[in-house]
């Protein structure tokens, strides 16, 4: 798709976690897609089993991809998504879940509030 579409009609959304789901390395995707991708979605997992709140040590190393926006000058729109799945562990309300990784996704991608 990035090769076969005009950057001024296309740009993309990443969703971190389902490219690493799907075999990828997110930053690998995320070099090529550079400036055409207007936003990306964080969630985090360990071993591909979804977490309840978003927060580093996981299968994406978040930092790295804040470090690659950073060195690119890139702002792309950066969503919270939470998930269940099997294998889950909640032990939270999921208020505090998105409370968690708003200040998670502020710290890493030196967002303002």
């Amino acid at each position: 798709m990035l090769k076969h579409t005009d950057p001024k009609f296309v740009s993309f959304c990443l969703d971190m976690d389902w490219i690493k789901q799907a075999g990828y390395e997110p930053l690998d995707l995320l070099r090529e897609a550079g400036p055409r991708v207007s936003e990306i979605h964080i969630r985090s997992s360990n071993n591909l089993v979804w977490q309840e709140s978003v927060a580093g040590g996981g299968d994406v190393d978040y930092g790295l991809i804040a470090a690659l926006l950073k060195k690119k000058h890139l702002e792309p729109l950066i969503v919270v998504e939470l998930a269940y799945a099997d294998g889950t562990t909640i032990s939270r309300s999921l208020a505090e879940d998105l409370r968690r990784s708003r200040v998670f996704a502020e710290r890493t991608f030196n967002l303002s509030a």
